[in-house]
This record gives C-alpha cells, sequence and structure tokens, in this order.
C-alpha cells in the first residue's frame, strides 16, 4: 500500500542481498526509457523485502509488482493518466526517482528489522518525472498532478476549499504563519507560530516561561500550583521520576508504566504496554514493538496468510476533468 508522497534521499545500502545495487556510474549516468519507467518503479518498491514480511508475521507478496502496476489505483493508471494529458517526461529524473526509492525500501527494510521509523513517501523526484498539469492553487487529487517548479515543495493538500495544490513555504522570525489558497506557511526550526498574532516566534527553552504552554524541542511546560502559566523545563533523564510528565522524557527514552521512571526504548518485536516504551512509538498487543513507518508498499509487498496479495489501495486517483478538487 502506497501511503504518501515526500522529498527525501537516501544512500543505497541494501542489507539481504548486494547484487540488487545498481551501478551509480552505468545507471545514474542514463535516461531511463518512458516506457520502463512504471516497471522499474514497480521493481524497487518490492524487491528484497521479505525480511520485513518476517518481521510483520506477514508473507512476501510473490505478485506485488504486478499488483503495483495493475488497478484503477496502480503505478500504470496514475502516471499513465499523466502522459495522457500530454504532461512532459524527465528520463534523468525517472532514474533517479527509481534510485532513491530503492535506497528508501533499503533503509526501511534496516529499521523494520530494528523497530524504528524511517521514511515513508516516494522521493520528490518522483513528483518531477512528469510536471503535473495543476497550477498552484487548482483542485486536485494527488502530488503527482501539482506543477512542482525546481526548488519549490508544492502538494496536493487540504485547504478550506478542498483539496489543492499548495507550496509549503518556511518563514522566518517575525513573519506570518498564516497561509493562503497558493500557500501553506510553517516556521523554521526553533520558531513557532504564536497565537496572539500569527507570526514566528522563537520557541523558549529551558528556564525561560512557556509560550500559551509550548516550548522548543527537547523542553516540556512544566506548571504548578504557584505558576499555572508554565516554565520551560528539559526534557527527563534515564530513571527519573515521569509522572505526571509520562510522555515527557528525553530523546531516546520512555516512561515506564509499571515504576512511572524514564527507560531506554524498546526495540522491535519487545513486549510492551503502551506506545511510548518503544523506539517506534507503536506498540501492538500482538506483535510488540511494531515498527512505526514500515514500508512505503507494506501491504503491497506482504500479504496476511492464504492471501492472494492486495493492490496498491492507497494510491491516488487522477483529478476529475477539468481540474476539479476531491471533497
Amino acid at each position: 500500500m502506497l501511503k504518501k508522497y515526500l522529498g527525501l534521499l537516501a544512500a543505497f545500502a541494501l542489507h539481504c542481498d548486494s547484487s540488487q545495487a545498481p551501478s551509480p556510474s552505468t545507471e545514474a549516468a542514463s535516461p531511463l526509457e518512458e516506457s520502463s519507467f512504471t516497471a522499474e518503479l514497480a521493481r524497487a518498491l518490492c524487491e528484497g523485502t521479505a525480511p520485513c514480511c518476517t518481521v510483520l508475521k506477514r508473507e512476501n507478496n510473490a505478485n506485488c509488482e504486478k499488483d503495483a502496476l495493475d488497478g484503477t489505483d496502480g503505478l500504470g493508471s496514475l502516471f499513465g493518466s499523466l502522459r495522457s494529458a500530454g504532461a512532459p517526461y524527465d528520463g534523468q529524473k525517472a532514474r533517479q526517482c527509481v534510485q532513491e526509492t530503492r535506497a528508501i525500501i533499503a533503509r526501511q527494510i534496516k529499521a523494520c528489522e530494528a523497530g524504528t521509523g524511517a521514511p515513508d513517501e516516494l522521493p520528490t523526484s518522483c513528483r518531477e518525472v512528469y510536471q503535473g498539469p495543476l497550477s498552484l492553487g487548482e483542485g486536485c487529487g494527488s502530488d503527482f498532478h501539482c506543477n512542482q517548479p525546481p526548488g519549490t515543495d508544492v502538494r496536493c493538500k487540504s485547504s478550506s476549499s478542498g483539496r489543492r495544490c499548495l507550496e509549503t513555504v518556511y518563514q522566518g522570525e517575525g513573519e506570518t504563519c498564516v497561509g493562503s489558497e497558493t500557500q501553506v506557511l510553517l516556521c523554521k526550526p526553533g520558531l513557532m507560530c504564536s497565537d496572539t498574532d500569527a507570526t514566528c516566534q522563537r520557541a523558549p527553552l529551558g528556564g525561560e516561561p512557556c509560550i500559551q504552554g509550548r516550548c522548543g524541542d527537547g523542553f516540556f511546560c512544566a506548571t504548578d500550583g504557584a505558576d499555572q502559566s508554565g516554565i520551560c523545563t528539559p526534557n527527563l533523564e534515564e530513571g527519573a521520576p515521569c509522572q505526571p510528565y509520562q510522555f515527557r522524557c528525553k530523546e531516546g527514552f520512555g516512561c515506564n508504566p509499571d515504576n512511572l521512571r524514564c527507560e531506554p526504548e524498546r526495540p522491535a518485536r519487545a513486549a510492551c504496554t503502551i506506545p511510548e516504551q518503544c523506539v517506534s512509538r507503536n506498540c501492538q498487543p500482538d506483535l510488540g514493538c511494531y515498527p512505526e513507518n514500515i514500508l512505503i508498499s507494506d501491504n503491497l509487498a506482504c500479504k496476511e496468510e492464504g492471501d492472494g496479495g492486495s493492490g496498491p489501495q492507497d494510491l491516488p486517483p487522477a483529478p476529475a476533468a477539468g481540474g476539479g478538487g476531491a471533497p
């Protein structure tokens, strides 16, 4: 099941079979033929995923590549709609998309076995293979159908008027964080959007008063009877009591609900009671600590015992005729 779409590059280091690794000197140099693109992307999504299926206590889907391509929501339909709309094809971006997808899947397989999170979206280059026909503010059904100018981050996102192509822009201190019909405005790291004047302000750190109950990364807002506004306090160290701040242990630690002390986070398949005990922040009753971002193609690559395989049901639909937005 293909989940979301996000730009993120990764070094290719597939742990289970080094023979699957592409040769950078030959593959990176040549554009990928348009007729081969969807099949190569399907192969990148499915290769080498069996170890992760084992962790998930599921079977590897031998029909993964076929399921990725076929059906109304498959890769063939998704990119075919762009070809039909006359969207220009970039063979170099297609080659990059396939290589980076392989790299992400490789990282996800390792993360799956370790019980940690990993990027769970297709890389930005996959959205640049075809230049989508939809402009900023137009209704859309998929990131892929939005025009992506170089150096921008344009996605199909929910807005007050339905799903539209919106550009994400990061704002500096003192700048507005109120978006528009064409932009999503976020504050740069270390800043937060003030509820008072809707501008980006420096996030308070240790010993400083909280702002609307919030603090910068690595700190939480501690209140007591004398000061209900709160003071920013460093996240709790190993062994520290974590009541009433059960989920405020420092990075790499979680609150043990049995003794209410911060303890090291638990790896994949370790027994757990609450999500905060797990590296992945995901606790499942039958699996213990469960990998967070399993695979881009988790329900595509893996299947339940006796299941013939499932198609990529979460691929977004093509936009309606005339560019109307999905409700």
